[in-house]
């Protein structure tokens, strides 16, 4: 998970201790699947507060990938645009930014 976080690393398994998170396990689970060398889910029809718990617990956790997507994905729910991950990384590889 390294590759693809500032700040998360695998845990050494030292005890049985368990860790409390504060985010709510739907929050994490979006979160794990970016760290994940699979396609990043479908971040299309979540609610806005969603996304923002999102985008705090990325910027937390520092993952690069969810930070941008979900930013753009605020920017698009804020304004009623409906807009697929395909069609949003498109628009990050090409530079293009809503002002």
């Amino acid at each position: 998970m390294k590759v693809h976080t500032g700040s998360l690393e695998l845990a050494q398994p030292k005890s049985e201790e368990v860790v409390q998170l504060t985010e709510n396990s739907a929050t994490l689970e979006l979160l794990f699947q970016f760290c994940y060398p699979e396609r990043h889910p479908d971040l299309n029809g979540l609610a806005f507060d969603t996304l923002a718990e999102l985008a705090e617990a990325a910027e937390k956790y520092k993952v690069f990938s969810a930070i941008s997507l979900c930013k753009i994905g605020m920017r698009c729910v804020f304004r009623g645009i409906r807009l697929c991950n395909s069609s949003i990384l498109l628009m990050m590889d090409l530079g293009l930014h809503f002002p």
